[in-house]
């Protein structure tokens, strides 16, 4: 499993309007794809797999949304430790060509933080 990602300027968008803009759908594969949540629906992307509404739903679809959010917590999760980072979380005043590496980082110092849990 991979994180796709992308950076920029700093604004408040929608997830929604960051994924028209970016043209990410491009950098998919024939054979790949997205999870996203349902505020991704009404752009009818191929790519991307969205949970399924509803109450009663079928047995194979309660599955599917069931993988989706399983693996969509596991991101936010993984989000929320990385805004611990005030660099992160508020404005950028740097340039932004310094954002990755800065980014990458704060990324990288999580995961340490990870393996030092685990032993």
């Amino acid at each position: 499993m991979n994180v796709l990602g992308w950076y920029g300027p700093v604004k408040k968008n929608h997830d929604k309007k960051v994924w028209v803009d970016s043209n990410q759908n491009k950098l998919f594969k024939p054979h790949e794809f997205g999870l996203a949540d349902k505020a991704y629906r009404s752009l009818d992307v191929p790519e991307l797999i969205c949970p399924f509404k509803g109450k009663d739903l079928p047995y194979n679809k309660m599955v599917i949304n069931s993988f989706i959010n399983r693996n969509r917590v596991l991101v936010e999760i993984v989000i929320g430790h990385i805004k611990i980072f005030r660099i992160l979380k508020d404005c950028f005043r740097n340039r932004v060509a310094l954002h990755p590496k800065v980014f990458g980082i704060c990324v990288n110092i999580y995961q340490i933080k990870i393996r030092k849990k685990k032993k």
